[in-house]
């Protein structure tokens, strides 16, 4: 619950004896569903800038890694380069070879033999040739492979590039989707920030015409005891105020509440509701039920109807406080403390 809503519940059961401020705003149910609306957005708006600030560091990591895999492949390329530049110059080799040996022709290879001093010697002129061009065969299948090698290097190097390139994409498509969400919210925020402002300041509005016309109604004199009748309760009478209505229907809605009673001291002050306390009327203090909300208490034979006009008790183990006269009708005005049956009750036209 944010700190806006916990204060204005505190302000809200606040009893007679704070003496509020007519300036309190009571919470209603609309104020607290707008504030669970803008707590929801915010914690949706959290959760999202996480989301943003851990897709950007992916988003970084991925693009250095493109970046040192761009580097690879320009490494690559230019070991290709040189393995092509091999090839190509022992080919030229190779082929040059081949010229000078075809220029040589037939006759002259045959005086180069003849030309022998030892048998031995004319037996290397004659393996001299094929071993060479052994040779040259071999060199030149080595610097093929190794053309073979460095373009499949490359070529994985790209490919694994080019992926790292395609997810850096996604991710930027990603990045910006949350970028338009998360302005989306602030936008929602905004407006529900602007509309709780608004139900506050109608709340308090309507709160302080409340406030002043209860004031005006308020009594403080001696007030009478009246008989009220609660459907379906046929022929059980309840004691209350005569300024009260005298016909109710009971709701079902049931409670044992541990009761206590407040008085002197608090007489002539200002309640939570804006009515001033009246010690001598069927009144009393809950910390939730609404006010304006009449109760059938009874206290074993004894059986009143009272009206929430403030908030408490706020000692630890009690839940209702009685007017004194209320207490004093119901019998608990010497113990000060007893447990009582509540009931809410609706007046009947």
């Amino acid at each position: 619950m944010s700190t806006l809503t916990v204060l204005c519940i505190f302000f809200t059961v606040f009893p007679a004896y704070a003496n509020p401020s007519p300036y309190t705003v009571p919470t209603s149910t609309a104020i607290e569903e707008k504030t669970k609306e803008i707590e929801e957005l915010k914690r949706e708006l959290t959760s999202l800038e996480k989301e943003i600030e851990d897709l950007n560091g992916r988003k970084i990591s991925l693009k250095n890694w493109v970046e040192v895999y761009n580097a690879r492949v320009a490494e690559a390329g230019l070991e290709v380069v040189v393995a092509n530049e091999a090839l190509e110059k022992q080919e030229k080799i190779i082929a040059q070879r081949i010229r000078n040996i075809y220029k040589l022709g037939e006759r002259r290879y045959l005086e180069v033999l003849l030309g022998s001093k030892t048998f031995l010697e004319l037996l290397e002129n004659i393996v001299f040739l094929p071993r060479i061009v052994e040779q040259d065969k071999k060199v030149l299948k080595k610097l093929q492979e190794r053309k073979k090698e460095v373009e499949k290097k490359k070529r994985k190097l790209e490919e694994i590039r080019d992926i790292q390139s395609h997810l850096l994409v996604e991710y930027q498509k990603t990045l910006n989707e949350l970028l338009n969400k998360r302005s989306r919210l602030n936008e929602l925020l905004s407006w529900a920030s602007d509309e709780l402002r608004l139900l506050i300041e109608e709340e308090q509005r309507r709160y302080q015409e409340s406030f002043k016309s209860a004031q005006k109604n308020s009594y403080l004199g001696e007030v009478n005891t009246a008989v009220a009748f609660v459907e379906p309760y046929s022929g059980q009478a309840f004691l209350t105020s005569e300024r009260f209505p005298k016909r109710f229907r009971a709701t079902g809605e049931v409670y044992t509440l541990v009761a206590s009673w407040y008085g002197p001291g608090f007489h002539g002050r200002t309640t939570s509701s804006g009515e001033i306390f009246n010690q001598e009327d069927f009144t009393c203090a809950h910390p939730t039920f609404s006010f304006g909300t009449y109760l059938a208490v009874t206290y074993k034979d004894k059986s009143i109807i009272v009206k929430v006009n403030d908030r408490g008790p706020f000692i630890p183990g009690r839940s209702l406080d009685l007017s004194k006269k209320a207490a004093k009708t119901l019998g608990i005005l010497s113990s000060g403390v007893a447990t009582v049956k509540v009931e809410i009750v609706k007046p009947l036209p």
